[in-house]
């Protein structure tokens, strides 16, 4: 991460989560359909026009309650990471293990953490 997302972690004694439908990414925490398609098209066979076009939308909309922290999971650095996450000979790596992570989060609310499973949409 870059300097001032790591000052900002250390003053405010929290992680900064984006928005899923900021990141720029149109799949980036979208449920694909591979994963509801079985029921969606029983449930697109007994719904109206109307309440598809609901039920869409409420799927897309979810991606805006989606929060998201991305972190990259490797014994070794890679260059690529540290251009495209840090800015020029500013950046900050933060060494942890998945179990550390999970437990560093005081909250009653509801999260989910884990490891990103890549599929493709074609």
């Amino acid at each position: 991460m870059d300097f001032t997302k790591f000052v900002s972690l250390l003053e405010r004694r929290a992680l900064f989560f984006a928005r899923a439908d900021k990141l720029g990414d149109p799949f980036e925490g979208a449920i694909p359909i591979s994963n509801i398609e079985g029921r969606y098209t029983s449930l697109k066979s007994r719904l109206s026009d109307k309440e598809i076009l609901i039920h869409e939308h409420l799927r897309r909309e979810l991606r805006r309650f989606t929060l998201i922290s991305c972190w990259h999971e490797s014994s070794h650095e890679s260059e690529a990471m540290w251009k495209i996450y840090a800015s020029a000979n500013s950046g900050i790596a933060i060494k942890t293990n998945f179990t550390s992570f999970v437990e560093s989060f005081i909250t009653d609310e509801k999260i989910h953490i884990g490891k990103v499973q890549y599929i493709d949409y074609d």
